[in-house]
C-alpha cells in the first residue's frame, strides 16, 4: 500500500514554503519613487537573480526515472503568472500512484558520483542560501542599509534635480514658443485687416 497523502503533503509543503520565499525576495526588490515604501533591495540584480533560479525549480530536471528526466512538473507544480506555484490537483493524484516516481523528484538518493538533491531538500537549500542566518539575500541587505543606501539615495536626488530642471527648461520653451505664436496671430490679423482695406479701397 501506498501512503499517497503523505507524498501530496509533501509537495503542498514544498509550494507553500516556495510562494512563502517567493512573496518575500519579491517585497525586498519592489521598486517605488517613495523611498519609504521601497524594498531594501529595490532593483538589484543578484536578489533578482534569486527569483530566477527559483522559477526554474518547477522545469529544471531533479533525476532521472527510466532514462526519463522527471521535475516538480512531472508533479503537476506549475508556475502562475505572478510567479508563485499552484498544484495541478488531477496530475498530482495521479503521480502519487506511482511511487518511485513521487520518491524520485521528492527524496534525495545516491548515486555512483555522489547525492542527488530531492524537491524537498532543495528547497530547504535554497531557502537557507537565501534567508539564513548567513544567507546572501540578509547579507547583501545588511550591506545595502550600512553602506550603499545614501549612495542610492545621492543617485535618486540627482535625477530628481536633473528632471526639475529639463522641466523647467521645457515649461520656458513652451512659453517661448506660445508668445512666438500670438506675435503671429497678431501680424496675421494685421495683414489681414490691411488686405481687407486695400481691397476696398480698390472697390472704391
Amino acid at each position: 500500500n501506498v501512503d499517497t497523502t503523505k507524498f501530496s503533503n509533501i509537495v503542498r509543503q514544498i509550494v507553500s514554503s516556495y510562494n512563502d520565499l517567493q512573496g518575500t525576495i519579491s517585497d525586498e526588490i519592489k521598486y517605488d519613487l517613495d523611498v519609504k515604501k521601497r524594498g531594501g533591495l529595490a532593483n538589484d540584480y543578484v536578489a533578482r537573480s534569486f527569483l530566477s533560479q527559483m522559477r526554474r525549480m518547477t522545469t529544471d530536471p531533479i533525476t532521472k526515472l527510466n532514462g526519463n528526466d522527471v521535475s516538480l512538473a512531472t508533479l503537476g507544480v506549475k508556475t502562475k503568472i505572478d510567479g508563485t506555484l499552484e498544484i495541478d490537483e488531477t496530475k498530482l493524484t495521479a503521480a502519487t500512484q506511482n511511487p518511485d516516481l513521487m520518491e524520485a523528484v521528492i527524496a534525495s538518493s545516491s548515486s555512483p558520483t555522489g547525492t542527488i538533491k530531492g524537491a524537498f531538500d532543495k528547497m530547504n537549500d535554497f531557502a537557507d542560501m537565501i534567508m539564513g542566518k548567513d544567507g546572501a539575500l540578509v547579507t547583501l541587505y545588511n550591506k545595502t542599509e550600512t553602506t550603499d543606501m545614501q549612495k542610492y539615495q545621492d543617485k535618486l536626488d540627482k535625477l530628481n534635480s536633473d528632471m526639475d530642471s529639463l522641466k523647467q527648461r521645457y515649461l520656458k520653451q513652451f512659453i517661448s514658443m506660445q508668445d512666438y505664436l500670438n506675435t503671429t496671430k497678431s501680424a496675421q490679423n494685421s495683414l489681414t485687416q490691411s488686405m481687407a482695406a486695400w481691397t476696398a479701397s480698390m472697390k472704391g
